[in-house]
């Protein structure tokens, strides 16, 4: 079942899909036994908002330093909130904060009306900004302030183009207020040519508009039924697997998680997968070997040179057979041999148990004889670190590179000596592989 968004409306709901389209109180109560996933949207008058620039330190790996970022501004302490943080334009996000207590009074309230919990839950301010800029259309790089005057609490918008850079909640009918703060936004985001767009507000608000920003464009556009709950259904559907908005950590829904386990698990699957389908290629590959080599038994002429992988200016004698099996050998075994003897899939385990603990993926597993390249894509540069530390604590030799944005290729030597592990095996992870370095 698709998305259905659901905005709580004077003890009641309207629900819609991503098209826009009301979905009946009937017919989405029967939908939601279907499987239908269900997206709200917390009132803004419980919603704190920052915008937040990233000093240029944060770019690299900014989810480190948001909440960081955002305490120092919020006038309650983060820790008692819940956040949601949303790309707001090149190094900028925007952050949303509700209070836990204020958060869980939400759902409950939304449990009693539609008779579900929601999966996602997000800030109105977002949904609302979201929706706005749908309904206008493109605005370049234009100061836009947005009056949704709806419901027992207004909401103000501001911003540049698509980015949101101002919210504030004002008492229904307090145009006072309104004209006050338009002021403050415009002048703060230095909309020359501002527009000014009202939603769901008869004329009379409109006209008390027109000289709150000098020179700025008033207009009115009609709300929609379905205004928010359209929005809801589209955000839900960005939202899902990354998070349930607010609706995350201990609050998660116990749908949304399994969702995101089982992405996990088939993440987890597909190197499993390839790794199997490498060991039992190499089984056929040894297998052809050993029919190579009795073929070679009974011809000894020009087999002799491809067994040996070169001329060797040898023709039909037992010699030339043995030295050219015991190239071939030196060539095929040690790539089967080594895979065989343990010590790579020893190292994939710990890199499959270390990367779903991180939540790291792996693309692919490569084994040529002497050693492993797993290119793999982690969300920090700290924990393909801490990788490497639990496979060098299992005393593997590895090293690592950065490739493009996220992705590092990370390589497991493996020790020399023959498959069994007799001789220089068991002395280490020096010699030759080292000094290829």
């Amino acid at each position: 079942m698709d998305w259905a968004g659901v905005e709580l409306v004077d003890g009641s709901f309207v629900a819609a899909n991503a098209r826009g389209a009301e979905i009946p109180v009937g017919v989405f109560r029967a939908t939601r036994t279907c499987g239908c996933k269900v997206a709200a949207a917390i009132p803004s008058e419980f919603v704190f908002f920052e915008a937040l620039d990233l000093p240029p330190q944060a770019r690299r790996a900014p989810e480190k330093y948001l909440d960081g970022l955002f305490d120092v501004k919020l006038p309650v302490d983060v820790d008692e909130c819940k956040t949601v943080f949303q790309a707001n334009g090149p190094d900028s996000f925007c952050a949303f904060a509700v209070r836990r207590a204020d958060y869980l009074r939400f759902v409950e309230a939304f449990r009693a009306a539609a008779g579900c919990s929601p999966e996602v839950v997000l800030p109105l301010p977002l949904v609302l900004w979201t929706a706005s800029l749908d309904a206008v259309g493109p605005v370049a790089a234009r100061t836009v302030l947005f009056l949704d005057a709806t419901g027992p609490t207004w909401t103000l918008l501001g911003g540049t183009g698509a980015s949101l850079r101002a919210v504030a909640s004002i008492a229904q009918g307090d145009l006072a207020a309104v004209r006050r703060n338009l002021a403050i936004m415009a002048k703060s985001l230095g909309g020359a040519d501002a527009r000014i767009v009202v939603f769901g507000a008869g004329g009379a608000i409109v006209e008390g508009l027109r000289d709150a920003v000098p020179g700025a464009e008033v207009s009115a556009v009609e709300r929609r039924k379905t205004f928010v709950a359209a929005a809801l259904a589209s955000l839900g559907k960005s939202f899902r697997g990354r998070s349930g908005g607010f609706a995350d950590g201990e609050d998660e829904h116990p749908a949304l998680a399994r969702r995101v386990a089982r992405r996990r698990l088939a993440c987890l699957a597909m190197p499993v997968l390839a790794a199997s389908l490498f060991l039992a290629a190499s089984a056929r590959y040894k297998m052809r070997a050993a029919s190579a080599r009795r073929s070679a038994e009974a011809e000894l002429g020009w087999v002799v040179d491809r067994l040996a992988g070169r001329p060797t200016g040898m023709r039909g004698s037992a010699a030339a057979l043995a030295m050219a099996l015991n190239e071939f050998d030196a060539r095929v075994d040690p790539t089967v041999g080594r895979f065989a003897a343990g010590e790579p899939l020893d190292a994939l385990r710990t890199l499959f148990a270390f990367a779903s603990a991180r939540n790291m993926q792996v693309a692919s597993v490569v084994f040529d004889g002497r050693k492993l390249e797993i290119l793999l894509r982690a969300e920090s540069e700290n924990d393909v670190g801490a990788l490497l530390a639990a496979l060098v604590a299992e005393d593997f030799d590895v090293s690592s590179e950065a490739m493009e944005a996220g992705t590092w290729k990370v390589a497991v030597r493996v020790r020399d000596g023959s498959p069994n592990g007799d001789g220089d095996a068991q002395s280490g992870k020096g010699g030759g592989d080292a000094e290829e370095q």
